[in-house]
């Protein structure tokens, strides 16, 4: 209860007659639930999947950092034979103290699931063939060169956020080489309309460590008690000292911290509600203001709720508001950015964006964008971003550790353009069905466990590891099939022996990393046109904190938790909303979907989704689910 802030586990009896175990009809459901196995001092509790697999003298230990969110835990696996049996929290009080998250616990049950590539395979005749590496590279060589000749900028990459920042910045060094800017990592980004303002890295701009001192915080869009669970204990710290916390989302989230106040609106009215914060500091204010947001803001009405927010947001000595997952994905995420920043400049708070993945921040450093370079730096031509790349289809693709069916913000956009594409081909440790449908190539690759490289995290400290584990089969380091790719097609500067060179050349261009997220004011051209054509229900989709990457949507142990179960695809919408839409009574079934990827889905009433909208959670546990 003292860190994952639930009561699950309680002792029943006295002496030697005492139990430990869960309430009546309850099980053991906190996202930080394996933390007490640590503190348990005689190692009664244990984990399942390690139970009696192994005496802990044979076990060796490893340092790593964990490689599904953004805070990047250090941990430490204990191995056995090669294989990983057990993963524990290693201390780093500047990052995550003492404790994990279960995902980063036991994430790597998925290592050894039935669906891992374990040699490279080539589509010929739309048959599947194996075959070696030699001949694998060799074709996609030929496949990428032949393409670049006429039509480079018909050639587009999308690489895994997870992925590790050498591995990002020889992919964007490759696309680049061969004369095409469109590469992208930003696969769950709602909307690019001011990616030219937006910050050169973008992330938490207050570190950890002072987050849980802060005395007021705003939430925007955010789940961070399941997206981020570390930095959700953070806050739920913050809190335990007195800080307020202010809410505005599209779903009532169940957070394990005491809300002081909330506003659950739908997608659209969002703008509205952080337009109506604004309203509130200018009124009557005749302090300068950003050009044009008088103008844009005329006609919002604030109420008293709005003007008691940002009143204690103004007085607070160390505010914070934080831009969750679901504010990223907003459809009008660079407007809501924008809004954001001038809030945080009239308030005096700090605001921070959090990042998703385990290295969206190294994606920024690593100049892995199509419209910058190296940690922010110009380039000669601007490519495709990630939607737009989808929108309008490519000839060819390299996908870097992403099955786009389930890692990408319009899986349908993102299907269809790979069937559609000449030549697509995916370094992956795992195959799909869907996959083998679209591809034309499958390389094997490591995972983040079983290969050496570097990730920053939220608050930009680079932190380094080494392979865990070696990888099964044929399977290889991405960034040695990067390499090996650009030699076959003869690009220069692609004679990296190791990992270690690959990050000396970046780290010297780049250095240390400061995190901001201001941004160069571009005021909106109007509220209404952001707000929609009033046609159909918005729809919220938040992804299962157990479905964000292909290790974690593999790990049978986790996909049997109530997160996972939860968060199976049905339409919930607000009571109000049903009847509106005439969708009352029991037992209702909806048609969700575009074209033939469609599937029926039970629609469920839900007083915690706002009103004039739907939320539809995604859970690919098997990918492939409607997206």
């Amino acid at each position: 209860q003292e860190i994952a802030g639930v009561q699950e586990l309680g002792m029943t009896g006295r002496g030697e007659f005492s139990q430990i175990g869960t309430f009546l009809s309850q099980s053991v459901d906190s996202e930080l639930s394996g933390n007490v196995i640590d503190l348990c001092p005689v190692g009664a509790l244990t984990s399942k999947p390690f139970r009696f697999s192994a005496r802990s003298w044979e076990l060796s230990c490893r340092d790593g950092v964990a490689a599904h969110d953004s805070v990047g835990s250090n941990i430490i696996f204990h191995v056995q034979h090669d294989q990983i049996k057990r993963v524990v929290p290693r201390n780093n009080e500047a990052i995550n103290e003492s404790w994990i998250s279960d995902r980063d616990r036991f994430s790597y049950t998925g290592l050894t699931h039935s669906d891992r590539l374990l040699s490279p395979k080539i589509k010929q005749d739309g048959q599947w063939t194996y075959t070696d590496w030699p001949t694998a590279l060799r074709f996609v060589a030929d496949k990428l060169k032949t393409i670049a000749k006429n039509k480079a900028d018909r050639i587009g990459s999308l690489v895994s956020p997870n992925a590790s920042v050498e591995e990002m910045y020889l992919t964007q060094k490759l696309m680049r080489s061969l004369g095409s800017s469109n590469i992208d990592f930003r696969l769950r980004q709602g909307d690019f309309s001011h990616q030219d303002s937006h910050p050169k890295v973008p992330g938490l701009a207050t570190s950890l460590e002072e987050l849980e001192k802060a005395d007021a915080v705003l939430l925007l869009g955010s789940n961070v008690r399941k997206d981020q669970p570390l930095i959700g204990h953070r806050i739920r710290k913050a809190v335990e000292q007195g800080a307020r916390v202010y809410v505005q989302n599209p779903v009532d989230f169940d957070f394990n911290f005491t809300v002081t106040d909330k506003v659950i609106v739908s997608p659209e009215a969002c703008l509205v509600q952080l337009s109506a914060l604004l309203s509130a500091i200018i009124s009557g204010n005749k302090k300068r203001t950003p050009k044009g947001l008088r103008p844009l803001l005329k006609g919002v009405e604030h109420t008293e709720q709005h003007t008691r927010w940002v009143e204690d947001l103004k007085s607070a000595k160390q505010g914070v508001i934080l831009l969750g997952n679901l504010a990223v994905g907003h459809p009008a995420f660079g407007s809501l950015m924008q809004l954001a920043n001038v809030l945080a400049g009239l308030t005096g708070c700090t605001l921070s964006v959090l990042p998703e993945a385990a290295n969206s921040v190294g994606g920024w450093v690593a100049g892995c964008l199509p419209h910058r370079g190296v940690l922010g730096s110009d380039v000669t031509t601007s490519g495709y971003h990630a939607q737009a790349m989808l929108n309008q289809p490519m000839d060819a693709y390299v996908l870097c550790q992403v099955e786009v069916e389930a890692d990408c913000w319009d899986g349908h956009a993102a299907l269809k353009a790979m069937y559609g594409a000449e030549c697509v081909t995916c370094l992956t440790a795992y195959e799909t069905p869907l996959m083998r449908d679209y591809a034309d190539v499958l390389l094997p690759v490591a995972t983040a466990y079983e290969t050496s490289g570097s990730r920053i995290n939220a608050q930009g400290d680079w932190q380094s590891f080494n392979a865990v584990v070696p990888a099964p089969g044929e399977a290889r380091p991405s960034w040695k099939v990067l390499r090996v790719l650009a030699n076959l097609m003869d690009l220069d500067d692609f004679d990296y022996q190791n990992t270690t060179e690959i990050h000396d050349e970046l780290y010297q261009m780049v250095g240390e990393v400061s995190v901001s997220n201001a941004m160069e004011w571009a005021c909106p051209d109007s509220l209404s046109s952001l707000l929609g054509n009033g046609e159909g229900v918005p729809c919220v989709s938040p992804i299962s904190l157990y479905s964000t990457d292909a290790l974690v949507r593999r790990a049978p142990d986790l996909q049997q938790t109530r997160d996972a179960r939860s968060m199976d695809p049905m339409v919930r919408a607000h009571p109000n909303t049903l009847n509106a839409l005439g969708l009352q009574g029991e037992n209702i079934e909806v048609l969700v979907g575009m074209d033939q990827d469609s599937q029926t889905l039970s629609v469920c009433a839900d007083e915690g989704v706002a009103e004039n909208c739907v939320m539809i959670p995604i859970n690919h546990q098997h990918p492939g689910h409607l997206s």
